[in-house]
This record gives structure tokens, C-alpha cells and sequence, in this order.
């Protein structure tokens, strides 16, 4: 379903409906004439629950997504990465999310007021949430799920089928999804580190025990971070030795016990955002790797830009998209009374 609007300046907005049996999504396609580029500067689509309930999410953050999660009431969230999965105290569970995310700055969830939540957008330093060359743009899907049980949000295909199409052709027998488990979570929750110490979570030993644990469990791989010297440099300028374990990490003993157990070890290269180091170590980065019969390898660009800090521009140009209420999560939209242009920003005026 479509609801297309145009305004005097023949500036178009298309928004676009998909409904499910579990859910719906929609998103904004914009046709903006006679300009050289289009800056997004807010989003102002809202959540409007109709009533409270428990909710599962970690706090909103543009840096990381490996948070600790916290259950609290849905009115008492204050900021949310997505999704945000809640249930109502009518028992139905639903979860916020989006989908198809590409050339366009990630969405957390506001509180505003009661159960009620606004997009936030990450922006650029300067303020711009985003940047289009010309007057055409479509935003991601915003994503909503419901489920009588929560197992019905795990095994909900709605996400994958808003996004686009595999693009690969040819032969794909090279993809191969899989499970596995590994050594990180134990660092965020404090009980192990990234660097050699006392509480160092990469060590020969505990790497054997994970392998023993997804032998056990049907998981086909396992992954390791910390195993590496350049961890204890954390925070400044990463130096990362991707052919180096640390001294209590053998990683020619660990290959081995895995090909024994008949478990795929993925690779870990964490950049720390330092591009130039670790595209100098590539060639010998992966030989080593192959050599030792890793044939999948995760690659991290966690880590701040220093000296860079975001600037917020109270500048109210915005996508607005108002929402009204509808049991048990928004439904029914409010059609905007006119679009705008005015020089290169996009402005939709809602009612």
C-alpha cells in the first residue's frame, strides 16, 4: 500500500506500507525537483504504544551495540538501541526495529512522554543525519513486529523479506550460514578481559572449553577475541598484531584440538579503527590464518576518531512522520498538510 502526496513545487513523497501476518513496515520515498543534493536533518516518526508493559533493550548509542540489557517498564525507557522488544500487559509481544539500512544513518527510540518514543537518528559531526546527491532518497523500512509468543518475533522472516534481495549471483555454495559461540561477552560483563591478565578471557584453556561446549551443543564454530597483543592500548592508537597471540593463547594448539572435535574456528581481526595498520598486515594476516586452517574471519572497527566531536544542530528541518495510537502498537498514520522546499533541506510539515 502507497499514500502519495505532492505539494504546489511538485515535490513528491511516497509512503509506503507492506503489511505481514506478523507485522508491518514502512518507509519514506522522496522526489525532491530542482536540487543539486538533499540534507536529512530529524526524523520525527513516532512509536506510540497504547498502553505499558515490560520491555527488553540496551541504552541508545551510535558507538556500540555490545551493551548490557536491562528489563524495565516501556514507560520508563528512556533511550533505546533497536530493537526494542516489549510485552504488552495484554501478553501480546512486539518488537521495534528496522530493516534495509543502507546509505542512511542508524534509528534509536527517544522516550518522549508515557509510552510514546521518536526516531533519533546518529549524525555527522556537523550535525547532518544524512547527505544525498541529487533530490531522490528512500529511507530504511521502520519495522514492526507482533507476536502472541516471543518465539514468534525469533522466527519471524518479516525483517529479511523488507530487505533487498541477495545481490550475489552465480554459484553461492560458499556462503554457509552457521552457529557459533565464542569468547567476548565474559569482557563486557567484567568477568574476563581482552588483555593478558589474571582475568584474561583468550587463553588456550578457556578456548578448549568453549570448543568442548559447542561440540556438545551442535554449534559448528567459535570464535575468540583477545587473542592478540595490541589490546592494552585500548582507547588511544591501535597497533594490532593480527600474526601474534599473546603468550597464554597457543593458536596452533587451539586449531588443532578444534579440527580434533570437528569445530570451525572463525578468525577475529579487530582494527580499532587503525585502517592503515591492519591493511599492511593483511597478506600475512590471512596467509597465517589459512595456514592453520581458519577459513572465516570477523573483522571489528569499534573505536572513536580523535579529536572528532559530534555537533548538534537545533535546526528543525526534518522527515516528520506523526503517528496516532492503535491497541497494542501504531498503526494508523496522520497525513502532512503540505511539503516544503526550502534550498537544499527537505521539510514536511505535519499537522
Amino acid at each position: 500500500m502507497a499514500v502519495r502526496l505532492k505539494d504546489p513545487a511538485n515535490t513528491r513523497l511516497t509512503l509506503r506500507f507492506r503489511v505481514f501476518d506478523d507485522g508491518l513496515g514502512f518507509r519514506y520515498e522522496y522526489q525532491v525537483p530542482q536540487v543539486d543534493s538533499v540534507f536529512v536533518m530529524d526524523e520525527l516518526t513516532s512509536f506510540n504504544l497504547a498502553q505499558d508493559g515490560k520491555s527488553w533493550s540496551i541504552p541508545a548509542s551510535f558507538e556500540t551495540y555490545e551493551l548490557l540489557y536491562r528489563t524495565l517498564p516501556v514507560s520508563k525507557v528512556d533511550n533505546a538501541n533497536t530493537p526494542m522488544t516489549f510485552k504488552t500487559d495484554n501478553g501480546v509481544y512486539a518488537s521495534i526495529h528496522e530493516a534495509a539500512l543502507t546509505d542512511f544513518p542508524e534509528m534509536t527510540l527517544k522516550h518522549t512522554e508515557g509510552c510514546h518514543f521518536k526516531s533519533e537518528l546518529a549524525s555527522w559531526p556537523d550535525g547532518v543525519k544524512a547527505r544525498f546527491a541529487g533530490g531522490t532518497f528512500v529511507t530504511p523500512w521502520r519495522s514492526i513486529q507482533i507476536a502472541p509468543k516471543a518465539v514468534g518475533l525469533i522466527n519471524s522472516g518479516l525483517i529479511l523479506n523488507l530487505n533487498e534481495p541477495c545481490a550475489l549471483e552465480g554459484d553461492l555454495s560458499w556462503i554457509r550460514p552457521m552457529k557459533y559461540v565464542g569468547i567476548w561477552w565474559g569482557m563486557h560483563l567484567g568477568v574476563e578481559t581482552w588483555t593478558m591478565d589474571e582475568r584474561h578471557g583468550a587463553t588456550t584453556a578457556n578456548a578448549k572449553r568453549y570448543i568442548d561446549f559447542a561440540a556438545a551443543n551442535n554449534i559448528e564454530a567459535v570464535m575468540f577475541e583477545g587473542w592478540n597483543e595490541g589490546w592494552e592500548s585500548w582507547g588511544g592508537m591501535q597497533t594490532f598484531d593480527y600474526t601474534k597471540p599473546y603468550a597464554d593463547f597457543d593458536m596452533a594448539e587451539v586449531a588443532r584440538y578444534a579440527k580434533e572435535k570437528g569445530i570451525e574456528i572463525i578468525g577475529h581481526h579487530e582494527t580499532g579503527g587503525n585502517i592503515f595498520n591492519y591493511e599492511r598486515q593483511l597478506d600475512n594476516a590471512y596467509k597465517w590464518y589459512a595456514d592453520l586452517g581458519v577459513h572465516s574471519v570477523k573483522t571489528g572497527y569499534a573505536g572513536g576518531l580523535p579529536g572528532v566531536t559530534a555537533i548538534m544542530d537545533s535546526s528543525m528541518y526534518a522527515i516528520t512522520a506523526r503517528w496516532c495510537r492503535l491497541p497494542p502498537v501504531i498503526i494508523q498514520p496522520l497525513m502532512p498538510t503540505n511539503l516544503s522546499k526550502i534550498q537544499e533541506f527537505v521539510v514536511l510539515t505535519p499537522i
